[in-house]
Order: C-alpha cells, then sequence, then structure tokens
C-alpha cells in the first residue's frame, strides 16, 4: 500500500512543479522561453519575441533585491491554465526594503579619506591614504595653490565648492591633531573636504592641490560600548567619575553642534528656589567638563543629555603642543538614574539590580533631594 502511494506522489509532482513559487534572489531579466518548455507556454503580446538574458531596456531601470509571493488566494495550486497562453494570476505582492539613508560611519567611528577618487570629467583615479593631507580643509582656512589659479574641487570642477567654512564654525567632525586623525562625532549629514598633501599638476593639469569634498551620513548608534555618567552638579547627587592621574594625564571632551561646551540658560529644576538676584552669579553653564585636583582627575555634568565624544590623552609633546592619544569614549549624559527599591535581608551585600559585578557603591553624601 505504501510502494502504491509514493509511485502516486512521484507522478503528480511533475505536474506541478511547473507551477511552484520557489524563494530566492535572481535577476533573471529575460522573457526567453526555457528549452525545456514541457508545458508548452509562449509569450504573448509586444515582448513576445525572445531577447535573450540580460534584456533590461527599456522596461527596467535598476535591479536591486527584493522579496514577492504569488498565488491562489486559497494557496492551491493554479488550476486555470489555458493551453499555450499561461497561467491566469489571482493574487501577487511584491516588496523591498527601504530606508531614509544609510549612513557611512557610526558615532565614534575615524573617518577614512577616500582612496577612490572620480573627476569632474569622470576619470577614475585610485590613491592611498597618504596621498591626503592628514588635516582636512578648516574653518577659516586660506586656500591657496601654489600655481595660482582658484582652487576648485575636483570632483564637480566648481570652484565655489571648495569655500573654507568661516572663521569660527563647528566642523561637523571631529580632527584629533593628537591621534591624527579625524573622527565621526556628530550624527547626521557631514561634509568634509580633503586636501592632497602635495601639489598634483598630472590630475588637476597645473601645480595645484587636489581638493575633495565628500558629503555622507553619520549614525547615532556605536560600534563601542557606550558609557552613562548622570548629571552631577546642584540638586543633582550623582558622583562625578573620578580618573587617577598616571598615564592618563587629561581628558578632551569634544564639543559638538548638538552638545555645546555651555548653555545659555542654566537647567532650573522645577520647585526648587533659586538664588537670591541681587548676589553674584552661581549659575552653571558648563555641560561636561574635566578638573584635575590633588593628583586626581574629575568629570562633571550638568545641563546637557545625549552623546558626546571623548578621547583621553597622556604625556604632552613639548615640540608641537599635542598628547600622546591613548583612546576614545562615546560618553551618554543623562540627567539621572531612575530610583529602585530593593528587598535585602539583615546582613547581606546590597548590590545593584540587576546585579553587574563590575559595579561598585559610592557614598552619596546628601541624600536630602532624590532626582
Amino acid at each position: 500500500m505504501l510502494s502504491i502511494l509514493l509511485l502516486g506522489m512521484a507522478a503528480v509532482l511533475p505536474v506541478h512543479a511547473q507551477y511552484e513559487m520557489k524563494s530566492g534572489v535572481y535577476n533573471r531579466l529575460s522573457n526567453r522561453v526555457p528549452a525545456n518548455n514541457t508545458a508548452g507556454v509562449t509569450p504573448v503580446g509586444p515582448l513576445a519575441t525572445p531577447t535573450g538574458d540580460g534584456a533590461i531596456t527599456p522596461q527596467f531601470s535598476n535591479v536591486v533585491e527584493s522579496s514577492g509571493s504569488a498565488g491562489r488566494a486559497d494557496s492551491g495550486y493554479p488550476t486555470s491554465v489555458v493551453s499555450g497562453v499561461g497561467v491566469n494570476l489571482t493574487r501577487a505582492s511584491f516588496g523591498t526594503t527601504f530606508a531614509s539613508g544609510v549612513p557611512r560611519y557610526l558615532f565614534g567611528d575615524e573617518i577614512k579619506p577616500p582612496t577612490a577618487i572620480v573627476s569632474a570629467g569622470g576619470t577614475s583615479y585610485t590613491v592611498d591614504a597618504g596621498y591626503w593631507r592628514v588635516q582636512p580643509v578648516l574653518a577659516g582656512e586660506v586656500l591657496s595653490n601654489p600655481g595660482g589659479g582658484n582652487p576648485v574641487d575636483f570632483k564637480s570642477g566648481d570652484p565655489a565648492a571648495v569655500a573654507a567654512l568661516p572663521a569660527g564654525t563647528m566642523a561637523s567632525y571631529y580632527f584629533s591633531p593628537h591621534a591624527k586623525r579625524v573622527f565621526a562625532n556628530t550624527p547626521g549629514t557631514v561634509e568634509i573636504t580633503w586636501r592632497s598633501a602635495l601639489p598634483d599638476a598630472a590630475k588637476t593639469g597645473s601645480n595645484s592641490y587636489v581638493f575633495y569634498k565628500e558629503r555622507f551620513t553619520v549614525s547615532s548608534a556605536t560600534s563601542t560600548p557606550v558609557r552613562t555618567i548622570y548629571w552631577t552638579e546642584k540638586s543633582f547627587t550623582s558622583p562625578v567619575v573620578s580618573i587617577p592621574l598616571g598615564r592618563i594625564t587629561t581628558v578632551n571632551p569634544v564639543y559638538s553642534n548638538v552638545f555645546p561646551s555651555t548653555v545659555a540658560t542654566e537647567y532650573v529644576v522645577a520647585g526648587v528656589s533659586q538664588s537670591d538676584p541681587n548676589a553674584s552669579s552661581s549659575q552653571i553653564l558648563r555641560t561636561l567638563w574635566y578638573e584635575s585636583t590633588a593628583g586626581t582627575g574629575k568629570l562633571h555634568a550638568y545641563n546637557q543629555t545625549g552623546r558626546i565624544f571623548v578621547e583621553y590623552l597622556g604625556a604632552l609633546n613639548s615640540q608641537d603642543g599635542t598628547y600622546e592619544f591613548l583612546g576614545a569614549d562615546i560618553l551618554s549624559v543623562e540627567q539621572s538614574l531612575r530610583a529602585s527599591t530593593l528587598t535585602v535581608e539583615l546582613g547581606h551585600e546590597i548590590r545593584p539590580s540587576p546585579n553587574e559585578a563590575s559595579l561598585v557603591a559610592t557614598p552619596v553624601s546628601n541624600t536630602s533631594t532624590v532626582n
């Protein structure tokens, strides 16, 4: 009985196989009839004449990976087949992923200079990283060429495209003079103009530098762990972050357009009375800052929330005034940590919830105000 059933299935399956839908990523842009067309299906309409695989003009303008499905509403096999014409489609859906923009870098990533550049005339060149000056065009920098003439954007051929940012303007990226590298410290759209280290007559046609402007997107997500610091001033009682002096001699918070060094007005806690207006000002307008006293460095936070790029610096280089670059962190500055109530039996150690082995207790001297 079993053998008879298997033989029956073997006889039925080839009949339905020619109409089965299979998932996968394909690029079969052709109306050619396959050589093993056992069903006798013939294309109809204006594209009935086979044109071969890859005939994408004019009916296709692009090829993307996507997903789709087609079949009867009752998920059964197609039953309406007209000999010599094909299958009547009763239901189909088709779609693809979408995004408002694909970031090239994550927050805190090193921004690399381009290794492939294209001129305004469409000529492609390959260069190595040493081709470029390590520092991009600065705000307020006077742009000039040894051979004279206006600096021209190599990509567009437009002299106006390489005008330096006005002096004092904060760039949307950070060039570290200590690390001699460029870092992504501002999420969103970033514009950066690179300059060749030496004039390149072969590419510019004159004794001129190559200026190359790029525009891309930086994500607010990071590829490294984000460390959190809470506000430490006034009615906020979170402890300052202590950094013992040793190899680390200073900490440099890198401010940006979205995380400034100061604010116009101090944060006001609702319900807390302010100081006497006739007394000297006791406002704190700073956001995140580092102080070193009595052999210990302390990192304070106040007034601003968000993420900021922070670099740790070592020994001072007396020749150029830079420091040894030791590394960097992404700090998330937040107002306060929400309090939680724990039940601890008498004599047991009080641990945070959830328990993390790396956390240690720090006593809070002022408990009169809870934020």
